[in-house]
C-alpha cells in the first residue's frame, strides 16, 4: 500500500510496532506531529482490538491531527477460514484508506463533524503530504 501511495505522490511513514505492551507511543505521537494523520491497521476485529487503544492515545494529540484517525482492521463478525482473505486488512484496503485520508483537508474536515461518516470508528485520518500507518 505504501509503494502504491508513493507511486501517486503520497508520502507514507510506516511504523511497525514490534510489541503492544509496552508500545512505542512516543514514536507514534512524533509521527502524528510531523504528518497530521494516522491510519491504524491490524488483523483483529475492529471492536476491542489493540488499535482502539492506540487510537485513544493518539486522540490525546488532537491538536496535531488534521483528520480523524482511521482504523483498517478485521470485521466484527465470525468468519470461516476459507474467507480469511476477504476478512483481513490487505494492501488494497489500506491503499483506499490512504487515498481517502489524504483527500481530507482543512476545507472539508469540519463537514465530517456533521455526518455519520465522522462518527464511524473505522473511518479516515490523514495529512496533506504524508501520514503514519501503524
Amino acid at each position: 500500500a505504501a509503494v502504491r501511495a508513493t507511486e501517486i505522490g503520497i508520502s507514507v511513514e510506516i511504523i511497525d510496532l514490534r510489541t503492544i505492551l509496552p508500545w512505542d507511543a512516543e514514536t507514534v505521537i512524533n509521527s502524528i506531529k510531523k504528518t497530521g494523520k494516522c491510519i491504524v491497521t491490524h488483523e483483529a476485529p475492529i471492536t476491542c482490538g489493540f488499535g482502539a487503544e492506540i487510537s485513544a492515545k493518539i486522540q490525546g494529540s488532537f491538536d496535531y491531527l488534521e483528520a480523524p484517525v482511521r482504523r483498517v482492521c478485521g470485521y466484527d463478525t465470525p468468519f470461516p477460514l476459507v474467507f480469511e482473505p476477504l476478512y483481513l486488512p490487505d494492501q488494497l484496503k489500506i491503499f483506499e484508506a490512504i487515498k481517502e485520508t489524504v483527500s481530507i483537508d482543512s476545507h472539508n474536515l469540519l463537514s465530517l463533524f456533521n455526518t455519520d461518516y465522522f462518527l464511524m470508528e473505522d473511518e479516515n485520518n490523514f495529512h496533506g503530504g504524508g501520514f503514519g500507518v501503524l
